[in-house]
């Protein structure tokens, strides 16, 4: 069930979110598995922190202490870019 919601959301952001060329903060390039793609790996992992208030890990993209819509829909915008390797935010993991 949880996987069903997490698809639903991120279908949903990706058909209804940020519109070509509309324009959008700048919080860097949103990976936080390092890998330097954003990919739906990494809107999974924004994804499965949903929620946490008081949280500073690389999942909380925009930097606001805690996961929100705002963070997954943040990544979704940028899903499928390549980040520059300057772009990554500080605190991104790499995959093993």
């Amino acid at each position: 069930m949880k996987y069903a919601i997490t698809a639903l959301v991120v279908g949903a952001l990706l058909a209804f979110g940020v519109k070509e060329g509309s324009a959008r903060p700048d919080y860097g390039c949103p990976d936080p598995t390092g890998d330097g793609v954003v990919s739906i790996l990494d809107i999974s992992k924004v994804a499965s922190k949903f929620g946490l208030a008081e949280y500073e890990g690389p999942e909380d993209v925009t930097g606001d202490g805690a996961v929100s819509i705002l963070d997954i829909s943040y990544v979704a915008a940028w899903f499928g870019e390549n980040c520059p390797e300057e772009a990554l935010p500080p605190a991104a993991e790499t995959l093993e």
